[in-house]
Parts: structure tokens; C-alpha cells; sequence
């Protein structure tokens, strides 16, 4: 009899509706991040510039010994192709090839080195919280009666709110109160519990560059091992498969990891392996975004765990979708800024507002089930955010009016 271990049921969060609905915020959460205006100010001017000239170092670090390397093989090729020896010169074009494929998608390095620059620079975590109060601001610009201010009836809020600043209530207000500090503190006044430590403790998400190369390195070298297996002559295809198979079997159950697995069978190799290189890339780098907030919020690490697991179809979209804009050469860094402002975005519409410090403890496990999930899947979330639209007025596209909420305005 199967083991209800190995028999796992796909999470209620992940479908391929969400997966669309989490790229869609990929995009979506970038343009909005674009009309803050205070991000054209000249501190974030300077901190642009800064951030371009970084992805320009990063580049030239990766993309210049791969070009020497691809000089010295096409001295061989022409030295071995004058001698008649067509055959070597065509080998030792796939070995530069496949270097290149290897830098890319299997170690990708520059994730790597502009990841790393989020714990050398104070910035992302500036972007993130900059990126909250300028939602919340349009939001209660849309919305003024909703800006209920802690510990006060909807009627007194509503006489105290100034719609030309960010009102104490929904998410920039409440986060600007906590730190890595204050959460460790309010954790360690949580009730005991009979369960295990771990459960009932708050252990922050490690926000240390060591740690961070470290976790990529051990990643980076189970990827190079795959990919090298992957080469053996009939065994490859199989290796693959199987290690598809058990990458999703955890995260979606067993049906659809085998409707992976099938679908394996008919994909070239090579494309297989940056999909999966995209799946691990893009689970780590959202979990590498969502930082500013889980440093904030003293979750357990079983209820972050559960945190993620309730939106893993969303969470996945969004980190698939900006794994490969990060790819974009010569401005990877600047797009990490606004990945990491997309994800204040992203915060805003996959979970609640947080209360004030004193009621917290509670409301962490209200977070492990998504309420608003089905929002979420049917578009409604995306609507009635206070921003203009993009094309149009229509309500069915994200961030659209309706005609009554024009009015409103």
C-alpha cells in the first residue's frame, strides 16, 4: 500500500489560474512600482545610477573570462580547421556552448552576484517599505473612509484621515513598527506550547551574505551534478524525469507531478533543464524578496511555512516571471530595486493588513490559510486599488475602474 507520505494532495493555493494570476503581478507589481513618484527623487536617482554601474561591473566579471575562454577555443578551431581537422574544431565549439549554457541557466552567476547585493546595500529593504507607503497612500486617496487608524471607531477615523498622507492602518503604517528586534521580542512572549520549539519560536529568515552564498553554492553544485548526469547516454533523460517528479511531488502532489514527468519525456533535454534550473531559481529568489517583510512579522517557522504553501501557485508566477527579467544584461541590479518593490505589491495583495505590535502573536496564525484566495483567483483583489488603469476603464482588467469608482474619486 502506497505511504500517505509519498500520496500528496496538490495545495488548495496552487493552480495554473494562480501561477497566471502570479506572473500577472510580476508585471503589474513592476508598473506600479514605476508610478511611485518619490522614486524620482534625487536619492533614488543616485541609488539608479549606483545600482546600473554595479550590474555593468557584475556583466563584464561574468562575460569576460567567458570571452577569453571563447577566443582561445576559436584559435584552436581555426588553428585544427587550416589543419583539416573539421572535427575538432566542431567539438570545440559545443565544449565554449556549453559553457555558456552552464553559466547561465545551470550555476547562473550573476543571480548569484546581484543577489548578494541586497545584504551589502540598505536599499531593497528601503525600496520595499518606500513601495508600501505609496500603495497605501493611493489606496486611502481611493478609499478615505476605509483608513480606520488603530484604536479608533470607523466614524473618528474618518473626521482624522488626511487623504494627502499615508493614514496609521493597512500595511506601510503597521510595518514601519516592527524590526528584526521587535519581532525576536514579541516571539519570545508568545504563549508555551506542547508542540516542538521550532513551532512556538520565531527564527528569522537568514539575512546574512555568508549564509546566502552558501545555501547558492550547495544549490549550484547539486545543479552541476544534475546537469552532468543528465549527459550519460540514455540514463540522462531518466535522471531528469525522476528529478522533476520529486521537485513537484512535494509541492503539487503526486497527479500532477506525474503529468510533469510524462510531459518530461517529450521536452529536449535542454529545456528541461532550465525549467528546472527556473523552478529552484525562482522559489529562492521570491523567498530571497519576501525578506523585508518575514524579518518584520515574528512567524513561527512552521506558520511561515504554511504561509508559503497556502500561495504557492502565486508565489510561484511571481519569482518564474522575474527569474528570467533578471536575466536582462548590464541592469540586474536595477531590476532587483524594482523586483523588490513589486514584491511590497505582491504583500499587499496576498495578505492582510497587520495589526499594531500588541495584537501580532494572534494574527500570525490567521495568516496560514488565505482568506482571500478566491479574490485572488477571479481578479476581484486586483480591482478597487485606488490606481489609474492602464488601458482603458474596464473593471475586468487589473487595476481598472469601474465607472461607479471613477466617480468616487
Amino acid at each position: 500500500m502506497p505511504s500517505p507520505e509519498f500520496i500528496t494532495q496538490p495545495p488548495d493555493g496552487f493552480s495554473i489560474l494562480s501561477i497566471v494570476r502570479g506572473f500577472q503581478l510580476t508585471l503589474l507589481g513592476a508598473y506600479r512600482a514605476l508610478q511611485n513618484p518619490d522614486l524620482l527623487r534625487g536619492k533614488y536617482y543616485k541609488q539608479a545610477a549606483y545600482a546600473i554601474a554595479i550590474s555593468l561591473i557584475i556583466q563584464f566579471i561574468i562575460t569576460i573570462p567567458l570571452w577569453i575562454v571563447k577566443i582561445v577555443i576559436s584559435i584552436f578551431v581555426w588553428v585544427f580547421s587550416s589543419s583539416g581537422d573539421s572535427e575538432w574544431g566542431e567539438r570545440a565549439t559545443r565544449v565554449a556552448n556549453r559553457i555558456d549554457f552552464i553559466e547561465s541557466y545551470v550555476i547562473n552567476l550573476s543571480g548569484l552576484l546581484i543577489g548578494l547585493m541586497r545584504y551589502l546595500r540598505p536599499e531593497m529593504d528601503e525600496m520595499f517599505m518606500e513601495s508600501l507607503r505609496f500603495i497605501d497612500q493611493v489606496y486611502f486617496r481611493m478609499h478615505p473612509m476605509q483608513a480606520v487608524l488603530p484604536e479608533t471607531t470607523p466614524t473618528e477615523a474618518a473626521k482624522e484621515v488626511n487623504v494627502n498622507t499615508v493614514p496609521s492602518s493597512r500595511y506601510y503604517a503597521p510595518l514601519s513598527l516592527y524590526s528584526t528586534s521587535s519581532a525576536r521580542m514579541l516571539s519570545a512572549a508568545r504563549a508555551p506550547s506542547t508542540g516542538a520549539a521550532g513551532d512556538r519560536e520565531y527564527v528569522p529568515m537568514q539575512n546574512n551574505a555568508a549564509k546566502f552564498v552558501s545555501r547558492y553554492f550547495r544549490r549550484s553544485i547539486l545543479s552541476v551534478a544534475i546537469y552532468f548526469l543528465s549527459l550519460i547516454p540514455y540514463l540522462g533523460k531518466i535522471v531528469l524525469q525522476v528529478i522533476s517528479f520529486y521537485s513537484f511531488r512535494k509541492t503539487v502532489g503526486v497527479v500532477p507531478a506525474v503529468v510533469v514527468f510524462g510531459t518530461a519525456t517529450l521536452v529536449p533535454k535542454k529545456w528541461l533543464t532550465i525549467f528546472l534550473a527556473a523552478y529552484w531559481g525562482s522559489r529562492s529568489l521570491t523567498r530571497e524578496l519576501l525578506i523585508p517583510y518575514f524579518a518584520r512579522i515574528p512567524f513561527t517557522p512552521k506558520q511561515r511555512d504554511a504561509w508559503y504553501h497556502a500561495r504557492e501557485g502565486v508565489l510561484f508566477g511571481f519569482g518564474f516571471g522575474f527569474y528570467f527579467i533578471l536575466k536582462i544584461p548590464f541592469v540586474g541590479v536595477l531590476l532587483y530595486g524594482i523586483a523588490e518593490a513589486s514584491t511590497a505589491y505582491l504583500v499587499t495583495k496576498i495578505s492582510d493588513p497587520p495589526p499594531p505590535p500588541t495584537k501580532v502573536l494572534d494574527w500570525t496564525e490567521t495568516q496560514t490559510e488565505w482568506s482571500r484566495r478566491k479574490r485572488m483567483i477571479d481578479g476581484e483583489i486586483l480591482q478597487s486599488e485606488g490606481f489609474a488603469p492602464i488601458i482603458g476603464e474596464a473593471a475586468s482588467l487589473p487595476g481598472g475602474f469601474t465607472k461607479e469608482e471613477k466617480k468616487a474619486k
